[in-house]
């Protein structure tokens, strides 16, 4: 399940291996409801509505827009969707964005609680939201932690740069 611009596209394959493809679905509920039928597999609907306003929101902070995309994160989080921990850091990102770090802090904690051990971002968002209110070493501490318990951490596209802000303000 993906997205063009004009609604999920869907590929859908069957035991004998033969595809068909659906694109330019109209609505997740159509999706939801394709799914369905050719594969028997029933899509929680809270699932599909808290993912449509998840791309929403993600679309409104990308145009600037975060005040928009904190609330459509919050709607999204109200569905208590399998899908939280991404709603979770998405809000927290756009916290940081406006400068409220303690929010921040929440979500990304939150995140952190209920998401996959692979999911980094949860941690960077914590790491980020510590090094924000200057609690610099509670960061590296974390950072420690994230090397330990997020398999993959260190090869995450942020580790690097994490390592090297907290450097500046940890002596080794």
């Amino acid at each position: 399940l993906g997205t063009c611009g004009s609604g999920p596209n869907i590929l859908v394959s069957d035991k004998n291996k033969a595809v068909k493809i659906v694109s330019h679905v109209a609505t997740y509920a159509d999706a939801q409801q394709l799914l369905s039928q050719f594969c028997g597999v029933s899509v929680d609907s809270g699932l599909l509505q808290s993912t449509q306003l998840r791309l929403s929101a993600n679309a409104a902070a990308i145009e600037g827009r975060l005040e928009d995309a904190i609330d459509i994160y919050s709607q999204a989080l109200s569905l208590q969707a399998p899908n939280r921990h991404l709603l979770f850091s998405n809000r927290s990102a756009a916290f940081l964005q406006l400068k409220r770090a303690e929010e921040a802090l929440l979500d990304a904690e939150s995140a952190l609680a209920i998401a996959p051990p692979t999911f980094h971002t949860a941690w960077v968002r914590v790491i980020d939201s510590l090094y924000a209110l200057n609690q610099h070493a509670a960061a590296a501490e974390r950072l420690q932690a994230a090397l330990k318990l997020c398999p993959g951490f260190s090869g995450c596209p942020e580790y690097k740069a994490i390592r090297q802000a907290l450097q500046e303000h940890i002596p080794a």
